[in-house]
């Protein structure tokens, strides 16, 4: 506001501010985030199936 007031010819030969827009592609990948998600499924259903075996086994 200050140079507004006391120096507007020099505010007025400043180029003015663009800001520049960074082009982002954050598309995502279905397909492979889906089969990244059953990789990790999977082996959360096989340590699963090794507790209860165990658990079983242990019960006897």
């Amino acid at each position: 506001m200050r140079i507004y007031r006391h120096d507007k010819e020099w505010l007025k030969n400043q180029p003015p501010f663009v800001k520049t827009n960074v082009d982002t592609n954050n598309r995502v990948d279905w397909t492979k985030r889906d089969l990244q998600i059953l990789a990790k499924v999977k082996v959360a259903v096989e340590g699963f199936k090794y507790q209860r075996k165990a658990c079983k086994n242990n019960d006897k």
